[in-house]
């Protein structure tokens, strides 16, 4: 059992619309997950925008001007999260997320 003061890093993801290279998709999802707290959101973050790149699709919080990307960080206790585990690939955890999105823009 994890103490639940351990300090991790919480990752949100939910967009509300996601741009391909000559389309969008409204859509609605959130996914989330705890890392440990030595993982770097700095990196993180880095391997996020090279996906959006290399799968050429941005996940924005919504369509329209304005919008950010649909990723959200913090270090938190365990116990303030809504984690049953922590995780420790974000880079998985990522391009699983990156090629879910991606058959909703392009199907398949």
């Amino acid at each position: 059992m994890l103490d639940p003061r351990w300090c991790t890093l919480e990752v949100v993801f939910d967009p509300g619309c996601v741009v391909g290279e000559e389309t969008y998709t409204e859509i609605s999802i959130e996914r989330r997950a705890c890392f440990e707290a030595l993982v770097d959101r700095d990196d993180l973050v880095t391997v996020f925008i090279e996906f959006m790149t290399m799968f050429g699709i941005k996940p924005l919080t919504y369509c329209g001007l304005g919008a950010r990307y649909a990723l959200r960080t913090r270090y938190v206790p365990f116990s303030e999260t809504e984690c049953n585990i922590v995780e420790t690939d974000y880079q998985a955890w990522l391009r699983s997320i990156y090629e879910e999105l991606e058959s909703w823009v392009y199907g398949g």
